[in-house]
């Protein structure tokens, strides 16, 4: 029974969520985002920032293209984003 506590411990702190704090808002040419504090190892991260239009259609197999969209409405809360 002890052999088993650890491990599902172990499971239970790796699988903590990702959770939005007062975290400092990061401004770019094209917005702002906000970024997202990890309290598992007291990180702020920046997930799903693109850096370039999305590689579909004629810009298949093609170099990045720089991202031509821009936002002015509130910061947006970075998340992972699924592939197009």
């Amino acid at each position: 029974m002890r052999s088993l506590l650890f491990p599902a411990a172990a499971a239970a702190l790796l699988a903590a969520p990702i959770v939005a704090s007062d975290a400092p808002i990061v401004t770019v040419k094209n917005g702002s985002y906000h970024d997202v504090y990890q309290s598992t190892y007291d990180q702020d991260l920046l997930l799903g920032m693109p850096y370039a239009q999305p590689p579909v259609n004629r810009l298949r197999f093609q170099n990045p293209v720089p991202l031509n969209t821009t936002w002015t409405d509130s910061p947006q809360l970075n998340c992972s984003w699924p592939p197009q």
